[in-house]
């Protein structure tokens, strides 16, 4: 049945075919690089849901510990760090105000993380909160410091001091 049916490749303009494979071949990048740019496009829309999600998270995470910011702000200082190396020195803040330093200084420190892992932008969190991180530290430090005692771990977070040093190592890029 088929025998009778030939094909005469000669005769078909091969430049032809080639210019028209080309223009397709235009067509589907074209269509890949339109594709590219919606993806681009949706992956940075995304990454601002995420921040803008982030930041109201830690927007309510800072409303809930302003009261305790308050208390610890209006309560005495709670040393020095020359203070600490006193084996008698003990805690001046009775335990409301010393529960009001943990909830302040873990929130911070979760907070900060975020900010130093990249996780947020940095940029937000300084403008937001760089100046509460900062009057925070300050009113924390020695607190801080003397709990890294307790537990026999350096002071300082460039001798491999753990506790809380993420919101240190913030709260010291905010201040500069």
């Amino acid at each position: 049945m088929f025998d009778s049916v030939t094909v005469d490749l000669s005769r078909i303009d091969w430049q032809g075919i080639s210019g028209i494979s080309d223009a397709l071949m235009v067509l589907l990048n074209i269509i890949l690089i339109a594709g590219l740019i919606v993806g681009y496009r949706n992956l940075k829309e995304s990454i601002l849901s995420r921040d803008a999600s982030l930041l109201i998270w830690a927007m309510e995470r800072m409303t809930e510990i302003k009261g305790d910011l308050e208390a610890i702000r209006r309560s005495p200082r709670y040393g020095t760090l020359s203070d600490l190396s006193d084996p008698k020195f003990s805690s001046p803040w009775n335990p409301d105000i010393e529960g009001a330093a943990y909830r302040v200084s873990v929130e911070l420190q979760r907070l900060a993380y975020l900010a130093n892992t990249g996780l947020i932008s940095k940029v937000h969190f300084r403008k937001i909160w760089g100046p509460t991180f900062v009057k925070a530290w300050d009113d924390l430090e020695v607190w801080v410091k003397h709990k890294r005692l307790k537990n026999k771990e350096p002071m300082e977070v460039c001798d491999g001091a753990l506790s809380r040093s993420d919101f240190e190592r913030f709260a010291t890029e905010c201040r500069a």
